[in-house]
């Protein structure tokens, strides 16, 4: 009887060992927003997809800033073996608002740069049913 007892303790123990973990410790959505094309998380252009001129969107994100408002890192280059300027526009739709942030980029030939757009908007207000876009264009 004494065997049964402890073996139950033991097996109620153990299963409850993780659902008594930190519950703090997770960040983010249960369901993040998606990208523009329904993806969630990071958008990347492959290095021979088809896209239109020298100047691409390689890749770009979202994430949560220190004021827990939105963050929107981007990565542009340029494909082509001139130098380009391009404007790189960021659109934000949340909660039936579109917030736009552009940043014109000189871009050397064969060149990448890093870019962050920094929204006031919150990013719980974002995760609810946001999108994010960036596209860039030749000037």
């Amino acid at each position: 009887m004494k065997r049964k007892r402890r073996s139950l303790i033991a097996a109620v123990a153990i299963g409850l060992a993780g659902c008594l973990d930190n519950p703090q410790a997770e960040s983010g959505p249960r369901n993040p927003p998606s990208g523009p094309d329904g993806s969630v998380g990071e958008r990347q252009t492959p290095p021979d997809e088809d896209v239109d001129g020298p100047l691409v969107v390689v890749s770009y994100n979202f994430d949560v800033a220190d004021d827990d408002t939105l963050l929107v890192p981007a990565t542009v280059a340029n494909r082509s073996d001139t130098d380009r300027t391009g404007r790189v526009i960021c659109t934000v739709r949340a909660q039936e608002d579109t917030f736009e942030q552009e940043e014109t980029v000189e871009l050397a030939a064969g060149a990448e740069e890093n870019l962050e757009f920094a929204f006031d908007i919150l990013f719980e207000e974002f995760a609810i049913d946001g999108t994010v876009r960036v596209d860039i264009e030749e000037v």
